[in-house]
């Protein structure tokens, strides 16, 4: 019977929504009628039943729950007693109601009401999310960066398998089992069958015996279902507790097992200097010097910068030397680099990771590395570099991997020098060994993707023996799609997507172009704000011309702190079925992608616009690269004469970003009807 019960109880969170949306509504009928309440009268006494009987159900289904549910008696009494008061409340505005609206005292039933609910509503949520789940996050004060040696076992790597694997289940509001595991005090206390640990001794404690049985056995923990613990936090739980189970104790690191020292590093947080922001001028500077910035950790204003021009001048070295401490990620991939850049290595302390890549680095430029006491990856595929050069690095303790594909380094000497170092030296595939590895994603060769009439369109990619194949209709592509073999032409809006295949390596990512074929070319148009000086030319909206990811190329309008708004005229032959505007985004520059994008019609005789279309965008997560993409609206402009297109700016940018309060700029190059 008391399965059933529990059974039962658990449907508590899905019937109390039920009384406080009916409550909703009859608070809102309230306000509608605040002056004469009787023509709302029969709606209100209706949503007040809802609301009484909702309230009266969920308060029995949670009694259930607590009762049944392994929840700690002092944390869900409050929530309790509310619960019960509230159910009481509704009950009397229910059955009371013509006397309470006569005295007009209906008013002060609704405010005790929505306090009784919102209180009750705060407890639940602390029962389901923890105490302070309402607390204003705080700042996380970055601490510099620095080597580890040594860790705070419980503190850096139990406590965060317990939150992600056990708190859930078995913390202060909801013991199931009477444990606890959220707070040093009630794992020491154990639960209903008494210890879950026991010091120095990891084979006899409950929590590790349980963690180990069978998924299907009844006492298996975490339960079927849940997020499980993978043998390596078995592992760490275990060597934590044969070592004493502390909670305050540091441990070297040099003392763990290898195994264990890998999987506990991988619960410390990567560690990062702090740094004063740097300004929008700054961040201009290099982009103007043919560097593509983007944000390795926006709240530190830690760059990956990636030069895009053939050769490194000494400009541009002095340039990126400027802010050299705040660079994390450098790309000099197929850059012929100025010696000058030799000289300022030392000024980038904080570098990890390294792409020289196809340039012109020579054996005598390998000392200077040395100097980066954080590098961790190298790349010095298909370089002069070869044993001699490299011996220099082999033992430099900060590095983890140097990709050395297509390097001077003879096949006689790779194993060799692997078994000199530490460091995974990658090679690439040969005889005796197989380390699949990506392709790069094939290149597509075309005048624009903007076109009137047809469009040719060519593949290319380096290495030999490559399949591309690709797809025209949005569809990923695979094995089964269609093998290019030649240039071909297409004569319609379409959405390519093509990879590179070989038989031993890994498919490379898709690239994906939309391809527009054009209806309309504005010509005569009215625009409200004028952009910024810097970034000007109106007609660069609707030349066909496409932008490049460098919004300094001369094809882009600028907008800081203000939208793009035009106004256009149409004619009765216009037949287009799409408006797509494309756009830039890059937080290093403080561009963002647009809040929203409005289409509005005017009629003929009319003195208004009403909205034909609208596209809302909120970023799935906060920007660290430079990217642009094209927005696209379906419209039905058929009886309209005027057309008025509004691409609304951010505005501000917003709190993550260094610069937050600062005026946001919106990047538009091409507007397409189609």
């Amino acid at each position: 019977m008391t399965v059933y019960l529990e059974y039962i109880g658990k449907f508590h969170p899905v019937i109390l929504h039920l009384p406080i949306g009916a409550f909703i509504y009859t608070f809102v009928l309230a306000i509608l009628g605040h002056n004469n309440l009787k023509p709302y009268k029969k709606a209100i006494k209706v949503g007040m039943l809802i609301s009484f009987l909702g309230a009266l159900l969920s308060s029995i289904l949670g009694y259930l729950l607590y009762k049944f549910g392994d929840y700690a008696q002092e944390a869900v009494q409050n929530h309790l007693y509310l619960g019960w008061s509230t159910t009481l409340v509704l009950g009397i505005m229910f059955f009371k109601l013509e006397k309470i609206c006569i005295e007009k005292r209906f008013s002060y039933f609704l405010l005790l009401g929505i306090i009784l609910i919102t209180t009750t509503a705060h407890f639940g949520g602390q029962l389901t999310h923890g105490e302070g789940y309402l607390d204003i996050p705080k700042t996380t004060e970055t601490v510099h960066y620095k080597k580890t040696d040594s860790i705070r076992l419980y503190e850096q790597v139990v406590s965060k398998i317990f939150d992600q694997k056990c708190v859930s289940c078995h913390n202060n509001a909801k013991k199931k089992g009477m444990l606890a595991l959220d707070r040093p005090e009630y794992i020491t206390k154990g639960g209903e069958k008494g210890a879950a640990l026991i010091p120095f001794r990891p084979s006899e404690s409950r929590m590790i015996n349980y963690a180990q049985l069978p998924l299907e056995d009844e006492l298996h923990m975490p339960p079927e279902g849940k997020l499980q613990l993978s043998s390596e936090e078995i592992q760490l739980i275990s060597y934590w507790i044969e070592k004493g189970a502390s909670y305050t104790n540091t441990e070297g690191l040099n003392s763990l097992p290898d195994q264990l020292r890998t999987s506990a590093l991988a619960y410390l947080p990567d560690e990062l200097p702090v740094l004063k922001a740097l300004s929008k001028k700054q961040i201009e500077q290099l982009q103007h010097q043919n560097f593509r910035v983007e944000f390795y950790a926006p709240e530190n204003s830690l760059l990956e910068l990636k030069y895009m021009a053939d050769a490194l001048d000494a400009k541009a070295v002095r340039q990126m030397s400027k802010i050299a401490e705040h660079i994390i990620h450098l790309d000099l991939d197929k850059v012929a680099i100025h010696e000058s850049f030799w000289a300022e290595l030392h000024r980038f302390k904080y570098l990890k990771k390294l792409r020289f890549s196809n340039s012109n680095i020579q054996n005598s430029a390998i000392s200077k590395l040395l100097e980066l006491d954080y590098l961790q990856s190298l790349n010095l595929t298909s370089t002069e570099i070869n044993a001699e050069g490299l011996r220099p690095l082999l033992q430099k303790k900060s590095l983890e991997q140097i990709y050395l594909w297509n390097s001077a380094v003879p096949k006689a000497q790779q194993e060799e020098l692997q078994g000199e170092s530490s460091i995974d030296l990658d090679f690439g595939i040969f005889e005796g060994f197989f380390a699949p590895q990506q392709l790069k994603s094939p290149e597509l060769i075309t005048e624009n993707t903007f076109f009137s009439d047809t469009l040719k369109l060519e593949f290319y990619n380096p290495i030999k023996g490559i399949e591309i194949r690709y797809t025209l209709d949005g569809s990923e592509p695979d094995s089964s799609s269609v093998i290019y073999r030649e240039p071909f032409l297409i004569d319609q809006t379409t959405p390519l997507k093509a990879k590179s295949f070989k038989k031993g390596w890994i498919a490379s990512e898709a690239i994906e172009i939309d391809l527009f074929k054009v209806g309309k070319k504005i010509e005569n148009y009215v625009l409200r704000h004028k952009p910024s000086d810097r970034y000007n030319g109106v007609s660069k909206l609707f030349d066909f011309q496409e932008g490049s990811i460098n919004f300094s190329d001369g094809n882009w309008l600028g907008f800081s702190g203000k939208n793009l708004e035009f106004t256009t005229k149409l004619d009765q032959k216009d037949d287009f079925r799409h408006i797509s505007i494309s756009c830039m985004e890059s937080s290093a520059a403080w561009i963002l992608y647009p809040k929203s994008i409005r289409v509005m019609g005017k009629k003929l005789n009319s003195n208004s616009f009403e909205l034909i279309s609208k596209l809302n965008y909120t970023p799935p997560k906060i920007p660290t690269e430079v990217s642009k993409k094209s927005f696209t609206l379906e419209v039905d402009v058929q009886a309209f004469e005027e057309l008025k297109v509004i691409v609304e700016n951010a505005q501000k940018l917003p709190k993550w970003h260094p610069s937050a309060g600062e005026d946001a700029w919106l990047f538009v190059d091409e507007v397409l009807f189609w």
